[in-house]
């Protein structure tokens, strides 16, 4: 096997794309954060309206599910760019240092091929929605802008996830 660490310029290329990918998986992660406080502050809106003058932020829980769902794919790429997603650690971390590397990269590429999968399958799902004009019930959103919202940051962390996969090729780690 070739060792891709002796090339320095493939290195640099590596920690350039990672560097970018981290700016964006941070400003993912602030998305989510600003939807996920929205969301909270017209809850409380919400609350306080009905408490006080006997009504509600009308669709407020369509508003409710589609910000909530919208935050989580955005905290994605935050996730897989710091390896913060769940794993089970029982057996990995008994294997010798090169089959848990190779183990490491099995669950890269299994991860890249997931998140493009949703990925596509948001947009997909997205075209039929605009075909047969999707909305929710009260407020009238049309739901396939919510699935292409929700697309952008499973494509990127796919691309999170090739990034990490070269940086396991091109270190010694």
């Amino acid at each position: 096997m070739i060792a891709l660490s002796t090339y320095p310029a493939l290195r640099q290329s590596v920690r350039t794309a990672d560097a970018w990918l981290a700016i964006a998986a941070q400003c993912s992660a602030y998305l989510s954060g600003a939807a996920l406080v929205a969301i909270v502050m017209m809850v409380t809106i919400s609350v306080f309206g009905r408490w006080l003058f006997g009504t509600a932020v009308t669709g407020d829980f369509e508003i409710v599910e589609i910000g909530v769902a919208t935050a989580i794919f955005y905290t994605f790429p935050a996730c897989q760019y710091g390896y913060k997603h769940l794993a089970v650690d029982l057996l990995i971390k008994r294997l010798p240092l090169g089959l848990e590397k190779a183990a490491c990269m099995i669950a890269e590429c299994a991860l890249c091929a997931i998140f493009a999968f949703i990925g596509w399958r948001l947009v997909h799902g997205a075209e039929e929605f605009f075909s047969y004009d999707e909305q929710t019930m009260i407020l009238a959103i049309p739901l396939g802008w919510v699935l292409l919202a929700c697309a952008p940051p499973c494509f990127l962390s796919a691309l999170i996830a090739v990034s990490n996969l070269l940086q396991k090729l091109v270190t010694d780690k």
